[in-house]
Formats: C-alpha cells, sequence, structure tokens
C-alpha cells in the first residue's frame, strides 16, 4: 500500500533487566513471522529501554509520551505527519502523537487480543 508500518514501545523491561535486548528482538522477529504469513509486513521497531522515575514520568526524551521516536520513525522513513497514523490500545498512545499532527486510532485493550 506504500506506507511503512513501524511499532514504536517503551521497553523498560530492557532497562530493569527483565530480558534483553537480544530477547526482546527475537519476540520481535517470532510477532513479525507470524504477521508476516498473514502479509503483513512491519518495516521498523523504534523502542525506549529507559526505565521511568518512580513516579512514572520519564528520564530521557525517547520514552512515551515523548515524541523522538515519532519523529525519529518519520524523518527515517521520509514520511510526514499528516500521512501519519498512532494506532495504542491506551489513550497516551495517540493523545501525545496528536501534539505532531498524527491521526490516532485507539484499540481496545491488548488483553483483549489473542495471537
Amino acid at each position: 500500500s506504500g506506507y511503512s508500518h513501524v511499532i514504536i514501545t517503551n521497553q523498560s523491561g530492557i532497562g530493569r533487566n527483565y530480558y534483553s535486548e537480544l530477547e526482546f528482538h527475537k519476540f520481535n522477529e517470532q510477532i513479525f513471522n507470524y504477521l508476516a504469513e498473514r502479509e503483513i509486513y512491519i518495516s521498523d521497531v523504534f523502542w525506549c529501554p529507559h526505565v521511568p522515575s518512580p513516579d512514572g514520568n520519564p528520564t530521557c526524551l525517547c520514552r512515551k509520551p515523548g515524541l523522538e521516536l515519532f519523529t525519529k520513525a518519520i524523518h527515517k522513513y521520509n514520511g510526514s505527519h499528516s500521512d501519519s497514523v498512532s494506532i495504542g490500545d491506551k489513550l497516551s498512545d495517540i493523545e501525545h502523537a496528536s501534539k505532531l499532527g498524527i491521526a490516532g486510532i485507539l484499540l481496545p485493550s491488548s488483553s483483549n487480543f489473542q495471537i
């Protein structure tokens, strides 16, 4: 369809040593293979491995609700804010992207999905 499909995700489990960056990539590979079997292809993943502050606020610019990863993805794929869509299962996933002029789609909680 001419679009790049990019995942932007907080992964503080890496920063907390719950799992390694390698394990994160292996998990993504399994998901990408599952999706590819259904002709859905992911172009890239942008992730923040940093742990939030004790009150839950970001300690970096890349952690959502920060906009750095959205901006990097749009720049890397020569996209535009107006041609981008943010899909998430939390209002915060789409609220902050809207500050860049990115349209949002709110999905039901991921706990309702099965793969």
